[in-house]
C-alpha cells in the first residue's frame, strides 16, 4: 500500500528517525561500558586470584620452613635430653665409685696415723741432727754474703760499660739516621733538579723546533728539499755524507743568522722580539687610521700555556706548543705616540697554512708593512 506523507509528517518522521539513531548510539555506548566494566572485573578477579595463589604459596613455604625449624630443634632438644640423662647416669657411677674411695681413704687414715707416731720419734732425732747443721751453714752463709758483694760489684760495672756502650750505639744510629735523611734529601734534590733540567731542555728544544718549522717556508725550494732529506749511511759513501753534513751546517747557520736578523729573544721576559725597518701604511689592515714613520718594533709575547681550551691555536712556533700568543706594537721614537692607537692583536685561532707564500712571516709583512 501507498501512504502519501505531506511536509509537516516527513518532518516527524525524520524527527522520529534521529531520536531512534540517537538512542540506538547511546544503547552501543551503555553496552561498551558495560562490557568495559565486565572486562575490568575479569581482570580484577584474575589478579586477585594471582595474588592469593601467590600469597597461599607463600604462606606454604613459610610453614614449611616454620615447620622444619620446629622438627630441628626437637631433634637438638632430643640429643641433648639423651645426651644429659647419660651424664646423669655418669655422675651416678662416679659417686659410688667416690664413697667406696672414701672407705679406703678412711683405712689408710689409721695406718697413717700409726706412721705418724713413728715419724715423730725420727723427727726429734733429726732436730738433733739439724742444730749441727746449723752451725755449718753459718759459715756457709758467710761465705755466700761474701760471694754476692763482689758478684753485684762486678754486675754494676758491668752494667755502666752496658750503659755507655748502649749509649754511643743509639748516638751512632741518630747520627746514621740523620746522614740517611740528608741523603734521601740531596736524593730527591737531585732528581727534582733532572726533572727539571729534562723538562727546560725538552722546552728549549720545542722552541726551536717550532721556530725551525716557522722559517722553513721562508727558504728557496731547493733548500727545503736538502732539509728534508733523510741522509742513510748504508746507502751512500762517506764523501757524500759528509758533503750533506757541510750543506746542513752551512744552512743551519744561515738560518741562524738569518733568525737573529728578523727576531731577537729576551730571556729575562721570555718574550721574541721580530724587528722590522718597514714603514706602516695608510690604510694598514689593522689601523686604517693612523700612519707611522720611523723604525718599529713587533713584541711577540709568550703567554700561559692554555691547557684547559678545547680550540688550541695552531700554526705558529708558540701556538705548535698550545701556547697563547700576543702580537703588540711599540715606537718609543714617535713623538704622537700618545695620541694614536698602536695596533695590537690576540691571535686565539688560525688555520694551519702549507703553501710557502702564506707563512708567518709573510702574513706579517701584508699584515703590518707596505709591500
Amino acid at each position: 500500500m501507498n501512504y502519501s506523507l505531506d511536509y509537516d509528517d516527513a518532518d516527524s518522521v525524520r524527527a522520529l528517525l534521529s531520536r531512534c539513531i540517537f538512542r540506538r548510539s547511546r544503547l552501543e555506548t551503555c553496552n561498551n561500558v558495560e562490557i568495559e566494566k565486565q572486562r575490568a572485573l575479569l581482570e580484577l578477579q584474575r589478579q586477585h586470584d594471582e595474588e592469593m595463589e601467590s600469597l597461599f604459596k607463600y604462606l606454604e613455604v613459610e610453614l614449611t620452613s616454620v615447620g622444619k625449624m620446629y622438627t630441628q630443634k626437637m631433634e637438638v632438644y632430643t640429643q641433648k635430653i639423651a645426651y644429659l640423662q647419660d651424664q646423669f647416669d655418669e655422675s651416678q657411677i662416679k659417686l659410688a665409685t667416690a664413697n667406696r674411695t672414701c672407705d679406703e681413704l678412711d683405712n689408710e687414715i689409721v695406718l697413717l696415723h700409726e706412721k705418724l707416731d713413728e715419724a715423730r720419734l725420727d723427727n726429734e732425732l733429726l732436730r738433733e741432727r739439724l742444730d749441727k747443721y746449723h752451725a755449718g751453714s753459718r759459715k756457709a752463709q758467710d761465705e755466700l754474703r761474701q760471694f754476692e758483694q763482689n758478684a753485684s760489684l762486678e754486675i754494676y760495672t758491668a752494667n755502666s760499660e752496658l750503659k755507655s756502650t748502649t749509649q754511643r750505639t743509639f748516638e751512632l744510629e741518630r747520627e746514621v739516621a740523620i746522614l740517611r735523611k740528608r741523603l734521601c734529601e740531596q736524593q730527591e734534590d737531585m732528581v727534582n733538579k733532572r726533572r727539571q733540567y729534562f723538562t727546560e731542555l725538552e722546552y728549549k728544544n720545542n722552541e726551536i723546533a717550532a721556530l725551525r718549522n716557522e722559517l722553513i717556508p721562508v727558504r728557496p725550494k731547493s733548500d727545503l728539499s736538502v732539509l728534508n732529506t733523510k741522509v742513510e749511511v748504508s746507502d751512500m759513501n762517506r764523501n757524500t755524507v759528509q758533503n750533506q753534513d757541510e750543506e746542513l751546517r752551512k744552512l743551519k747557520s744561515e738560518n741562524m743568522a738569518f733568525v737573529k736578523k728578523l727576531y731577537s729573544h729576551d730571556a729575562v721576559s721570555s718574550s721574541i722580539n721580530v724587528n722590522s725597518d718597514k714603514k706602516w701604511g695608510v690604510h694598514s689592515e689593522l689601523t686604517q687610521e693612523n700612519v707611522f714613520h720611523k723604525h718599529r718594533k713587533i713584541c711577540i709575547t709568550k703567554q700561559p700555556p692554555l691547557s684547559t681550551r678545547s680550540n688550541k691555536p695552531l700554526a705558529s712556533p708558540m701556538h705548535l706548543l698550545g701556547e697563547e700568543i700576543s702580537l703588540s706594537y711599540s715606537d718609543s721614537n714617535d713623538q704622537d705616540a700618545e695620541n694614536m692607537r698602536s695596533p695590537q692583536i690576540e691571535i686565539w685561532r688560525e688555520t694551519l697554512w702549507k703553501d710557502a707564500d702564506n707563512s708567518l712571516s709573510k702574513r706579517l709583512e701584508r699584515m703590518y708593512c707596505n709591500t
